[in-house]
């Protein structure tokens, strides 16, 4: 057996110390630039408010009614409520956020013109769009984790049990949701020159698909079903395979074209 096969080749070898070098240096400018805070405290942000939200709404609106002299009766709330609220608000305001802070991830550094000068390194187009990606999605995850277990706990000391596995699962759609908006919209900054370009751009594409999912057929392959899967499974329904498979192939299609044209691109 030659030292190569042993060892591996200098070629793989450079590439993995570069990708690890770029990873290392991405997630510590992302910190740096408080968006892993903004994004955490977001996702915390309604991680707390949606149980709480739940349990007192109907009690404000019962006090406000009697000093209006009327008469509201409104149900007892439930987990369900709380759970509902809560993906509502990250599958639509948590889109915001991801769009926002993934719109510039390339085209910043294009109109900055950081991006020409890390080029000139040993530094493939390759290595840099999946770098990018990598670390905005361990960005993401960190912060979506802590806003589903506040929601968890804050969820629990409200409304005492819940069905757990449901919770995970329910996340877990709703996670990778939002993933795919985050690589949908990377892929567009890797595409046009200014981040306002890729945000607009994203959020059209994220706005019509959505339209798109009442369709009867195509609609249940689109991406944007998962919010509703994700409400449906804590519900006692069932987790459709259809969504999944979009989620994947529209992640995949944008990161190729998103490639595609980012190695046309000229300073």
């Amino acid at each position: 057996m030659t030292n190569n096969t042993r060892t591996g080749s200098p070629g793989s070898t450079g590439s993995i110390h570069l990708f690890r070098a770029l990873l290392k240096k991405e997630l510590t400018e992302q910190i740096r630039n408080s968006h892993l805070l903004i994004a955490a405290a977001v996702f915390a942000f309604f991680g707390i408010l949606s149980p709480v939200t739940a349990q007192y709404l109907p009690q404000l609106i019962s006090m406000f009614s009697e000093t209006q002299n009327m008469q509201i009766i409104l149900p007892i709330p439930t987990v369900t409520d709380a759970y509902m609220q809560y993906v509502k608000n990250i599958s639509q305001i948590g889109v915001l956020v991801v769009i926002f802070l993934t719109m510039g991830g390339v085209s910043k550094e294009k109109e900055q013109g950081t991006l020409a000068f890390l080029l000139v390194k040993p530094v493939s187009r390759g290595i840099y769009l999946l770098t990018k990606t990598t670390a905005h999605v361990v960005i993401f995850l960190v912060a979506y984790a802590a806003g589903f277990i506040l929601m968890g706990i804050y969820t629990r000391i409200f409304f005492g049990s819940f069905p757990l596995s449901s919770f995970v699962v329910g996340n877990l759609l709703l996670g990778a949701y939002l993933v795919t908006i985050l690589i949908l919209t990377l892929s567009l900054s890797a595409m046009v020159k200014r981040p306002i370009g890729s945000g607009m751009l994203a959020l059209i594409i994220w706005i019509v698909l959505s339209l798109m999912g009442n369709l009867p057929k195509i609609g249940t392959f689109l991406f944007p079903r998962l919010g509703a899967d994700a409400m449906a499974v804590f519900s006692g329904g069932s987790t459709a395979w259809q969504p999944i498979t979009g989620a994947v192939v529209i992640s995949c299609l944008f990161l190729a074209v998103g490639y595609r044209m980012f190695r046309t691109w000229e300073p």
